[in-house]
């Protein structure tokens, strides 16, 4: 009984047909609480409060909330501060540099400090050497995905 991602963006959140779909269809299946629901970032999102809404409405389902490859673009603090996620994913292309970028680090260092004082956990997307594993044990990094812990599956549960 592991955790499953479905990526969606704030359109499909915003959509009511999308939603009640997804927490019909989940319930169900019996999933509730297995699912998160991974906002893609879109830099045009303006109605928080109404995103706001439906994500809550989503918690109170057993459903967790991630931001997807958190530092790619330019709102991804914007993000944070507005959505209060279960999870932030920390983008690949910031996590493959740590180990020879000791800015790439210290921002590393700072989303994981900010998550945990936030009461949020972090999730580093692709990682692909015990080196670099490490590395994010030691920084604090809550979760690790990528090709050194497991090739993505394509089951389909429902």
């Amino acid at each position: 009984s592991h955790e499953f991602s479905i990526n969606m963006t704030i359109e499909d959140l915003t959509n009511p047909e999308t939603i009640a779909f997804l927490a019909t269809t989940a319930r169900r299946a019996g999933v509730l609480d297995r699912m998160v629901v991974e906002i893609v970032e879109t830099e045009e999102l303006e109605d928080f409060e109404r995103a706001n809404r439906v994500l809550d409405e989503l918690k109170a389902l057993g459903i967790k909330i991630s931001i997807d490859d958190f530092g790619s673009g330019y709102s991804s603090f914007k993000y944070l501060l507005k959505l209060n996620p279960t999870y932030i994913k920390i983008d690949g292309s910031i996590i493959g540099t740590i180990l020879k970028d000791e800015r790439a680090w210290q921002l590393v260092r700072s989303v994981v400090s900010f998550a945990r004082e936030s009461g949020m956990q972090t999730i580093a997307e692709f990682v692909d050497s015990p080196d670099l594993l490490e590395e994010l044990r030691g920084l604090g990094v809550d979760y690790a995905q990528g090709w050194l812990i497991g090739k993505p599956l394509t089951e389909t549960l429902l």
